[in-house]
């Protein structure tokens, strides 16, 4: 394994890339003067920093982030070594530049890293936003007839614009009676998109206002490769080790946010057996109500020779740090998970550490959700495999039919009317204002439901999980932490060349025979990570006590859904939904995250002064 450790030439570029890059986050208009830095053409630019320029003169470029396979891309546009060097601060930019020049948009899908960027064509007088292949940054724009607005955050759009900032009632709908947000190309302000992940939007810079969204990265739709299991095994193994060293660059602190899961045990573990010289730090979230968690915690640290660096939050905590947490995110968020990456990012900066890294992708990438246990049953049933489709059953009989998982994820693969079109009716939202609104209930409901798929119904429900349904909601909690506290994070599970591999893989490698999830992977990590991590059926993830949290903060809870105006939050039925809050108080009713999205949506609406109209 000597080609991965520490004075590996790829890592070595990409740090060198890396070290001047500026990840200040940008915003810009075109059409209008609205600050002191304008670009003189016509339609006018101008935003808060000026554009990187080509040498032709025929580009402008706003570029936030850094890339991370210079050197696989410095041999594709054939970039002399040298030429690295005399970039300057632009080097990312001059980079960028060079694959664009070389391949067009197509080109995006080249790049690994962290990155979005606004480049407008003079020659061809068109503007083009985007960013990496998979959403790891967010930028959003606002389209108007004589103007497109570009920001890597919501707020300034918000404050440069004339849009009312208006409530978003399909996200809105959705968030409140599922918990999801399964539309990464909308926000919760009704006039304010983002590039969804995967895309390109482009406008002409003389008709600004009809501009359209390209796809530039789609999900394979290959039939799996039938490689060997060991072959298959031993390649995740090095790309996943390759990717590591890739995202590692020169950096001698290495940072990882630690649940105590495969997936950043993995990364604490691989960094250690990768860069033995280096210092690598786990920072992770420690609770008396997640004990168990803790002690994979520790052992992933003491695996990986780890300098661990356990917080703990209390309650009030929570309720002092909850307008920093709300500013930063800008949108409603699904839990107070969201929090303690906030408090794991904080204490990273606190340890002046300069990278984090995050599992974040490894469940939507290699089939981590414990429900695609009934998707391979019915996978395995609908390709004619009946005999392996009863030993699948009769291997996992209890995890499949225990709870309401049997109802929800098993049987309605096989009996499809039973997948419900049409959501449960909550007391507590008044679904007349929605439907008066223009939402259509019952399709909103389409979007979040489990899906019937033909064949191969674990690889689709991957592929919906990381292009849609989760993933980029996921990476916009983490990418908002990430900015606030100017931390730059790293995501090796999304390594272009590792998610290729895996997205090409039969999902029996995926999911075993005995319900295994992450089943590859695991066994590519055995003799590296502990068995004891390895072997885990359980999972928690970034947890956080909520229930035990928001019990205790009933009364400041009470307080906020008293406050409810039903002219201002016209969406809510406040009796009906006090009524319920006094259930969950006394335990007559279940309690979920449904109690923190009326507090999410409350406080979201107040900070930004949303409208409901």
């Amino acid at each position: 394994m000597s080609f991965f450790r520490r004075g590996d030439e790829a890592a070595d570029m990409a740090a060198m890339a890396r070290e001047k890059s500026s990840s200040v986050p940008f915003w810009g208009v075109v059409g209008h003067r609205v600050s002191s830095v304008p670009v003189n053409f016509t339609p006018p630019i101008s935003g808060n920093r000026p554009p990187y320029r080509d040498d032709e003169g025929r580009y402008l470029l706003w570029f936030s982030g850094e890339l991370e396979n210079v050197e696989s891309l410095r041999k594709r546009v054939k970039i002399e070594p040298s030429a690295l060097s005399t970039f300057g601060e632009k080097e990312q930019e001059v980079l960028f530049l060079s694959v664009w020049k070389a391949l067009g948009k197509e080109g995006l899908s080249q790049l690994t890293g962290t990155f979005v960027f606004t480049l407008v064509d003079l020659k061809e007088r068109l503007i083009y936003l985007g960013g990496d292949p998979y959403g790891l940054q967010t930028l959003y724009y606002v389209p108007a007839p004589d103007a497109l607005f570009f920001a890597t955050r919501i707020l300034p759009i918000l404050e440069i614009s004339d849009i009312k900032r208006q409530g978003n009632p399909d996200l809105l709908y959705i968030y409140l009676q599922w918990g999801l947000i399964p539309t990464p190309g909308e926000t919760f302000f009704r006039e304010v998109y983002r590039v969804p992940p995967g895309f390109v939007y482009i406008a002409p810079l003389d008709a600004l206002e009809s501009g359209r969204l390209e796809r530039f990265v789609s999900p394979s739709l290959e039939e799996p490769e039938r490689v060997p299991f060991q072959v298959a095994k031993e390649r995740v193994r090095e790309l996943f080790f390759h990717a590591l060293a890739e995202a590692s660059g020169k950096e001698e602190r290495l940072g990882v946010l630690l649940s105590g899961g495969v997936d950043s045990s993995a990364i604490v573990v691989g960094l250690r057996y990768l860069f033995p010289q280096r210092d690598v730090y786990a920072v992770s979230f420690v609770d008396d109500e997640l004990v168990e968690e803790e002690r994979f915690v520790d052992l992933a640290a003491r695996a990986g020779q780890a300098h661990i660096h356990k917080f703990r939050i209390h309650p009030d905590e929570l309720v002092a740090d909850i307008e920093d947490l709300v500013r930063a995110q800008e949108e409603p968020f699904g839990s107070t998970s969201v929090y303690a990456q906030f408090r794991g990012f904080q204490v990273a900066r606190t340890l002046g550490l300069p990278v984090l890294f995050s599992g974040q992708g490894a469940d939507e990438l290699l089939g981590g959700y414990l429900y695609l246990r009934g998707l391979r049953l019915a996978s395995l049933w609908r390709g004619g495999k009946r005999v392996e489709a009863l030993d699948f059953l009769l291997r996992n009989y209890r995890t499949l039919t225990g709870g309401k998982s049997f109802f929800v994820y098993v049987l309605p693969q096989f009996f499809p009317f039973l997948i419900k079109k049409d959501s449960k009716r909550n007391s507590w939202l008044n679904l007349r204002w929605f439907e008066e609104h223009g939402s259509s209930l019952v399709e909103l409901s389409k979007k979040v439901i489990l899906r019937y798929y033909q064949k191969e119904c674990v690889q689709k429900e991957n592929i919906h999980n990381f292009f849609v349904k989760s993933l980029p909601t996921l990476l916009r909690y983490e990418s908002k932490n990430e900015h606030y506290f100017g931390i730059k994070k790293r995501n090796p599970y999304l390594n272009k060349e590792f998610v290729d591999l895996i997205q090409r893989l039969p999902e029996e490698y995926l999911v075993s025979r005995d319900g295994m999830t992450k089943w590859i992977f695991r066994e590519a990590m055995r003799g590296i990570v502990p068995n004891e991590i390895l072997d885990r059926k359980d999972k928690m993830g970034f947890a956080t006590p909520e229930r035990q949290w928001l019990l205790s903060l009933s009364p400041w809870v009470s307080s906020l859904l008293r406050g409810i105006d039903q002219e201002r939050f016209p969406f809510f039925q406040r009796e009906a939904l006090l009524r319920e809050w006094d259930r969950v108080q006394q335990n007559k009713a279940l309690f979920d995250f449904r109690v923190w999205r009326w507090i999410n949506v409350i406080l979201w609406a107040k900070m930004f002064d949303v409208a409901f109209e």
